[in-house]
């Protein structure tokens, strides 16, 4: 009885170090489909809420006649007035909003500069720094530097896309690289594209 007792012991033993591994194996590539599935959700989100910006700064520059521009003498109304003077108070403007026509000329760096301050949930000039960071912790690989936003407009919509590459986490011998892109699509209020 002794020895039918050993080795069932032995044979559990032998079980256990069969499956564990497959087992750990099996949880971390889970756990890194997650990692994964976490980054592309954070830089979705924030080209989103960019998106959703940028696409009422064209309704701002279209439809409100401000005081400093050029070829109107004054207000269109009150609520001209007031956006004017909100815009003279608000320090934060070139994050969140911006009164020029970035869209007719192409400029992505204020797209890319939209992009940071929704990553950071902030604005000013350590922003940069603070989106680097934030972008190297959740794996993009060299953070701000290597990601690539741009865009492309279509009458009046506009197509914002972020290339990048994710440092793989379940192989660090190899040190593997998941190439991503994401897009996503905005109707610029007030602008038809001319």
């Amino acid at each position: 009885m002794a020895m039918e007792e050993r080795s069932q012991r032995g044979s559990i033993t032998l079980e256990t170090a069969m499956v564990v591994p497959i087992f750990c194996g099996l949880f971390l590539m889970l756990n890194s489909l997650f990692f994964v599935v976490s980054t592309q959700q954070q830089v979705t989100h924030a080209l989103i809420q960019a998106g959703n910006s940028l696409a009422m700064d064209t309704y701002l520059t279209e439809s409100v006649e401000s005081a400093g521009e050029q070829g109107t003498r004054f207000w269109g109304d009150l609520a001209d007035m007031v956006i004017d003077i909100r815009n003279i108070f608000n320090p934060a403007r070139g994050y969140y909003t911006d009164p020029t026509d970035w869209y007719a000329t192409g400029d992505d760096n204020v797209v890319r500069r939209r992009f940071q301050a929704y990553l950071t949930a902030g604005e000013g000039p350590g922003m940069e720094s603070e989106a680097n960071s934030i972008l190297k912790g959740i794996g993009i690989v060299n953070g701000m530097s290597d990601i690539k936003i741009t865009t492309k407009r279509d009458g009046g919509n506009m197509t914002i896309t972020a290339e990048y590459e994710l440092q793989y986490r379940l192989n660090p011998l190899f040190r593997g690289r998941i190439p991503m892109k994401q897009e996503m699509r905005v109707r610029l209020w007030g602008y038809d594209g001319s």
